[in-house]
């Protein structure tokens, strides 16, 4: 499903109630933390040559990541930043049109600076926590290409030995991530893409008081691709999915409480 040019799709779930290595494990997380209460999944749209600004809410006890990126990441820039106290959205394109989901949630426990990694660098320290989760807030490649080819890419990803998250990537042209993290109680999947084509998407749960965000993206999203991409979404049966446009996109993706 692709958001409306021009507009906003807005899906406000609300629930009553350095370089390192590679490595990753499974972390059992502890009890203290709060499940989610609130989660709220947006598409936004920006048309070519357009600064888009739009505005995601209160930062008060709120934390907001990327949930998908759909269209370039060539000569382009998206982000998810703080300001006088609201959460912000983003996008730039240098004549090609980006489609953005935004996955926010309530509350955001032990919330994170927003910290910054820059191609060519050793990635970047976002610390520890025994149920801390990292996502991704943002990438740009202004005035390169970004994410350029099939084996580029960003991303959050924990070190098993020191117990720290981080963030980093390898790109073949100069480009800039961003990332915070939260503390959650708990994983309830995490889902990994392949190179796929249009309207293909993968089911990830029902569970409910749940949200999903990126964790990694890559691939080659170049004009000649301008309709790839990967996002998360929910339908009516209250199941979250991932779905792929096209056919170079890829992301991992973590469903949490």
């Amino acid at each position: 499903m692709k958001p409306i040019a021009a507009t906003a799709i807005v899906l406000a779930l609300f629930t009553g109630c350095v370089e390192v290595t590679d490595e990753e494990e499974a972390v059992e997380l502890g009890a203290t933390e709060q499940a989610l209460t609130g989660t709220d999944l947006r598409h936004w749209t920006c048309t070519p040559y357009q600064t888009c600004h739009y505005d995601l809410g209160t930062v008060t006890g709120r934390a907001c990541f990327l949930g998908g990126v759909q269209g370039t990441t060539y000569r382009a820039d998206v982000a998810i930043s703080q300001e006088a106290g609201r959460w912000v959205l983003d996008i730039w394109s240098d004549g090609h049109s980006n489609w953005i989901t935004t996955t926010c949630v309530s509350p955001a426990t032990n919330l994170t600076p927003i910290a910054t990694w820059t191609s060519g660098n050793p990635s970047v320290d976002l610390g520890a926590g025994l149920g801390r989760r990292c996502f991704l807030t943002g990438v740009s490649a202004y005035p390169q290409h970004g994410l350029a080819t099939t084996s580029d890419y960003v991303r959050t990803f924990r070190n098993a030995f020191t117990g720290h998250w981080y963030l980093g990537g390898s790109t073949s042209q100069a480009a800039t991530a961003s990332a915070a993290c939260i503390d959650v109680t708990t994983d309830v999947i995490v889902s990994d893409t392949a190179p796929g084509y249009t309207k293909e998407f993968t089911y990830l749960t029902a569970t409910p008081n749940t949200a999903c965000a990126l964790t990694r993206l890559s691939g080659s999203f170049q004009p000649a691709q301008e309709h790839d991409g990967v996002w998360v979404d929910y339908d009516d049966d209250g199941f979250w999915f991932l779905s792929m446009g096209g056919t170079k996109g890829t992301a991992t993706v973590e469903c949490f409480q």
